[in-house]
């Protein structure tokens, strides 16, 4: 079964002492990748694949110790709130012991996608990581965080975790209501641009002749 939220009906044919029911459940299929003991030396990365989930962390700890590192995935949002953005249905939760959380440094995040997750109006070069920060979405924009559109991978640095998803914005002549939804920088008369808007031509300077 694909990792999903499904609905699940069972009915109950009844017998002599029970009428006939039915009753509909939400099952969520996700993918889980579990490891209780993982070995961290201070100030070292150590790589943890987490193949099933299709993310790899490099973990940096502040000190020597054994930790705990739960990942799952699903295209079932868990905070229920959508991306400001465009997102591809795929949520990451990162969960960590407090061996973990209280002594990490960083964490480089990678998250790999197919390019069949990829909605049409979306520009593939423009994919982040975005984590869930108890309120919003937040975009990983800086230097350190990017997309290998040759892997098909979107990476972060982290300092703490929490869930994750993928998103990107518009591609170029895509409709847009704002700059801030087009991956070229520019909303121009609402269609996604790299180039701002032209110039308005001067007025001509008024011919007020002069006599003498």
């Amino acid at each position: 079964m694909n990792i999903g939220l499904y609905n699940v009906t069972a009915f109950f044919e009844g017998n002599a002492n029970y009428s006939a029911s039915n009753a509909t459940l939400y099952l969520l299929v996700r993918e889980i990748y579990r490891n209780s003991s993982i070995s961290l030396i201070a100030s070292s990365r150590a790589l943890v694949n987490a193949s099933v989930t299709n993310v790899t962390l490099d973990v940096v700890a502040n000190e020597t110790t054994i930790v705990k590192i739960n990942v799952s995935i699903s295209n079932y949002n868990p905070v229920g709130i959508d991306l400001t953005d465009i997102g591809i249905n795929k949520f990451v939760t990162i969960d960590v012991d407090n061996n973990l959380a209280n002594n990490l440094s960083y964490a480089i995040v990678n998250a790999s996608y197919s390019d069949a997750d990829i909605p049409s109006n979306v520009d593939e070069s423009s994919l982040r990581l975005y984590k869930w920060n108890n309120t919003n979405w937040i975009r990983f924009s800086s230097s350190s965080d990017g997309v290998n559109t040759a892997a098909n991978y979107v990476f972060a640095n982290v300092t703490s975790f929490s869930d994750f998803s993928i998103g990107g914005l518009l591609a170029n002549g895509q409709a847009c209501t704002t700059a801030s939804q087009c991956s070229g920088g520019f909303c121009n008369s609402n269609v996604c641009s790299s180039s701002p808007p032209p110039s308005a031509p001067s007025p001509s300077p008024s011919g007020n002749g002069g006599g003498g």
